[in-house]
């Protein structure tokens, strides 16, 4: 478990590993979720690679990302599974990587309790908290398997 993992790492080198201030999720394999990005006059879709409380990686094609410039605003709006209402707000381009043809694009949500995503932030946390447990437990019977 990545807990584990950790625990034997010392202070300085876990920072490598774990970059992150909130654990991302997968969304379910079976699901694709859709996600709409407008930045300055472009507009593009995507789909959600993996999601935290905090923000999100988006898969673009290589061609609508090259616009997008790290540390700029950018309008999202998405749905979760078993959530009635789209989230839509703003965020903050934190960076992207490309491979086999894909941009991988890092977004960072503005959680301004006042506006879009802000408002609806429990909502969020309680899908990306589900998906993690779930996540584990398919972890944990793997491992049950292997051990049998």
């Amino acid at each position: 478990g990545e807990g584990d993992l950790f625990a034997q790492l010392d202070s300085a080198a876990g920072r490598w590993f774990n970059r992150r201030r909130h654990p991302r999720a997968r969304p379910e394999l079976d699901h694709e979720l859709p996600v709409k990005l407008a930045f300055k006059h472009y507009r593009t879709t995507g789909t959600i690679f993996d999601i935290s409380q905090s923000g999100f990686c988006v898969i673009v094609d290589t061609m609508s990302a090259a616009p997008f410039r790290e540390g700029e605003p950018i309008q999202l709006s998405f749905e979760l599974p078993g959530v009635k209402r789209p989230f839509e707000g703003t965020g903050t381009l934190r960076g992207q990587r490309r491979a086999r043809g894909r941009a991988y694009v890092g977004i960072e949500f503005d959680l301004d309790p006042h506006t879009g995503l802000g408002k609806r932030h429990t909502k969020l946390v309680e899908y990306v908290n589900d998906r993690l447990t779930a996540m584990a437990a398919f972890g944990r019977s793997l491992c049950r398997e292997e051990a049998d």
